[in-house]
């Protein structure tokens, strides 16, 4: 009985949750709009956005390189080490509103390729 009211708990805390829908695809005029479409197709299928943002993102990547024997004098040559690197990522945040009877979609591109999209709020 414990288990039924916990897995109930859990389940009406999960509908209620505060943050945007995840959504896999959307629909946009007669088109099937998808994660990994370049933002060129997004555009000719459902044109300008209602609101564009850009915003950068500081990540952490580890990438190999080949050492050089002045920065690290105990390692041979050719060897190849793996070291982090931080870099600055360009995130652009697309909202189509599609009327007062439909959902608003959230469009993250990165790289010219759409990231993920979300559900927000009934549109105007």
């Amino acid at each position: 009985m414990k288990v039924f009211y916990s897995t109930l708990l859990i389940l009406a805390c999960s509908c209620f949750s505060s943050s945007p829908a995840q959504a896999m695809s959307f629909r946009c005029n007669s088109y099937v709009i998808d994660k990994g479409m370049h933002k060129v197709e997004l555009m000719q299928k459902c044109g300008t956005p209602a609101s564009a943002s850009v915003r950068f993102e500081k990540r952490t990547v580890r990438v190999k390189q080949f050492n050089e024997p002045q920065t690290y004098p105990r390692m041979q040559n050719g060897t190849v080490v793996e070291v982090e690197k931080e870099i600055e990522v360009a995130v652009e945040e697309w909202v189509y509103n599609f009327g007062p009877s439909q959902f608003m979609q959230l469009v993250l591109i990165e790289e010219g390729r759409i990231r993920s999209i979300s559900d927000l709020g009934y549109g105007r």
